[in-house]
Protein backbone atom coordinates (compact mmCIF):
# COMPACT_ATOMS: atom_id res chain seq x y z
CA UNK A 1 0.00 0.00 0.00
CA UNK A 2 1.18 3.09 -0.88
CA UNK A 3 1.51 6.37 1.08
CA UNK A 4 -1.34 7.73 -0.36
CA UNK A 5 -3.11 5.15 -0.11
CA UNK A 6 -2.44 4.43 3.40
CA UNK A 7 -3.63 8.57 3.90
CA UNK A 8 -6.54 8.08 1.84
CA UNK A 9 -7.56 5.37 4.44
CA UNK A 10 -7.17 7.28 7.49
CA UNK A 11 -8.95 10.05 6.36
CA UNK A 12 -11.87 7.74 5.42
CA UNK A 13 -11.51 6.01 8.92
CA UNK A 14 -11.41 9.79 10.50
CA UNK A 15 -14.70 10.96 8.62
CA UNK A 16 -16.17 8.16 9.20
CA UNK A 17 -15.78 7.64 13.09
CA UNK A 18 -16.97 11.69 12.99
CA UNK A 19 -20.14 10.62 11.34
CA UNK A 20 -20.77 7.82 13.68
CA UNK A 21 -20.66 9.87 16.86
CA UNK A 22 -23.00 12.63 15.03
CA UNK A 23 -25.23 9.63 14.42
CA UNK A 24 -25.35 8.72 17.90
CA UNK A 25 -26.30 11.84 18.96
CA UNK A 26 -29.29 11.63 16.67
CA UNK A 27 -30.20 8.74 18.46
CA UNK A 28 -28.46 6.65 15.70
CA UNK A 29 -25.87 3.61 16.14
CA UNK A 30 -23.15 3.55 13.17
CA UNK A 31 -20.48 0.79 12.25
CA UNK A 32 -17.39 1.77 9.74
CA UNK A 33 -16.33 -1.57 8.12
CA UNK A 34 -12.98 -1.51 6.02
CA UNK A 35 -14.32 -3.40 2.92
CA UNK A 36 -17.61 -4.63 1.57
CA UNK A 37 -17.13 -8.22 2.63
CA UNK A 38 -16.28 -7.00 6.49
CA UNK A 39 -19.79 -5.07 6.02
CA UNK A 40 -21.76 -8.38 4.32
CA UNK A 41 -20.46 -10.40 7.14
CA UNK A 42 -21.25 -7.50 10.00
CA UNK A 43 -24.93 -7.30 8.63
CA UNK A 44 -25.32 -11.10 8.49
CA UNK A 45 -23.90 -11.18 12.23
CA UNK A 46 -27.14 -8.68 13.21
CA UNK A 47 -30.26 -10.79 11.74
CA UNK A 48 -31.23 -13.13 14.32
CA UNK A 49 -32.03 -17.09 12.64
CA UNK A 50 -35.61 -16.97 11.10
CA UNK A 51 -36.12 -13.42 10.96
CA UNK A 52 -38.65 -11.99 8.46
CA UNK A 53 -35.47 -9.96 5.55
CA UNK A 54 -36.91 -7.76 3.33
CA UNK A 55 -35.07 -5.01 1.44
CA UNK A 56 -35.87 -2.21 -0.91
CA UNK A 57 -33.93 -2.16 -4.39
CA UNK A 58 -30.74 -1.34 -3.91
CA UNK A 59 -27.22 -1.81 -6.47
CA UNK A 60 -25.23 -1.79 -3.18
CA UNK A 61 -27.13 -5.33 -2.21
CA UNK A 62 -26.40 -6.56 -5.49
CA UNK A 63 -23.20 -5.56 -6.02
CA UNK A 64 -21.55 -5.79 -2.48
CA UNK A 65 -22.67 -9.78 -2.76
CA UNK A 66 -24.96 -9.09 0.23
CA UNK A 67 -28.00 -10.99 -1.45
CA UNK A 68 -25.88 -13.95 -2.09
CA UNK A 69 -25.31 -13.77 1.62
CA UNK A 70 -28.35 -13.73 2.87
CA UNK A 71 -29.87 -16.42 0.96
CA UNK A 72 -27.24 -18.59 2.72
CA UNK A 73 -28.63 -17.47 6.23
CA UNK A 74 -31.54 -19.28 7.93
CA UNK A 75 -33.64 -16.29 7.22
CA UNK A 76 -37.15 -16.28 5.60
CA UNK A 77 -36.16 -13.34 3.20
CA UNK A 78 -38.49 -11.17 0.67
CA UNK A 79 -35.93 -11.90 -2.16
CA UNK A 80 -36.91 -9.48 -4.87
CA UNK A 81 -33.64 -10.14 -7.11
CA UNK A 82 -34.87 -14.12 -6.72
CA UNK A 83 -34.98 -15.60 -11.27
CA UNK A 84 -38.56 -15.46 -12.30
CA UNK A 85 -40.11 -13.10 -9.14
CA UNK A 86 -42.86 -11.19 -10.52
CA UNK A 87 -43.50 -7.71 -10.57
CA UNK A 88 -46.54 -8.53 -8.65
CA UNK A 89 -44.38 -10.97 -6.13
CA UNK A 90 -42.36 -7.76 -5.83
CA UNK A 91 -45.42 -5.11 -4.44
CA UNK A 92 -46.25 -8.15 -2.14
CA UNK A 93 -42.72 -7.74 -0.77
CA UNK A 94 -42.74 -4.17 -0.50
CA UNK A 95 -46.48 -4.26 1.59
CA UNK A 96 -44.74 -7.61 3.32
CA UNK A 97 -41.82 -5.69 3.75
CA UNK A 98 -43.39 -2.65 6.19
CA UNK A 99 -43.94 -5.62 9.15
CA UNK A 100 -40.49 -7.37 8.49
CA UNK A 101 -38.23 -7.86 11.23
CA UNK A 102 -35.64 -6.73 9.39
CA UNK A 103 -35.18 -4.38 6.45
CA UNK A 104 -32.09 -3.59 4.84
CA UNK A 105 -31.90 -0.73 2.41
CA UNK A 106 -29.10 2.01 1.47
CA UNK A 107 -29.35 5.75 2.34
CA UNK A 108 -29.01 8.77 -0.86
CA UNK A 109 -26.58 10.30 1.44
CA UNK A 110 -25.00 10.63 4.83
CA UNK A 111 -24.19 13.95 6.04
CA UNK A 112 -21.30 14.82 8.05
CA UNK A 113 -23.58 15.80 11.10
CA UNK A 114 -25.23 12.58 11.02
CA UNK A 115 -28.40 13.36 9.09
CA UNK A 116 -29.85 10.55 6.28
CA UNK A 117 -31.02 11.41 3.28
CA UNK A 118 -33.53 9.47 1.78
CA UNK A 119 -35.78 9.52 -1.67
CA UNK A 120 -37.65 6.87 -2.61
CA UNK A 121 -39.60 6.41 -5.71
CA UNK A 122 -42.12 3.85 -3.95
CA UNK A 123 -42.18 4.44 -0.48
CA UNK A 124 -41.08 0.69 0.57
CA UNK A 125 -37.77 2.33 2.01
CA UNK A 126 -38.29 5.10 4.04
CA UNK A 127 -41.87 3.55 5.19
CA UNK A 128 -39.42 0.92 6.97
CA UNK A 129 -37.34 3.92 8.31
Amino acid sequence: MTANQDHKKACSRLQAERIIKNLKKRGMDGLFCETSAKAVEAICGMIPAGALVGMGGSETILESGLIDALRRLDIRLLDRYKEGVSREDVDEMRRQGLSADVFICSSNAVTADGKLVNMDGTGNRVAAL
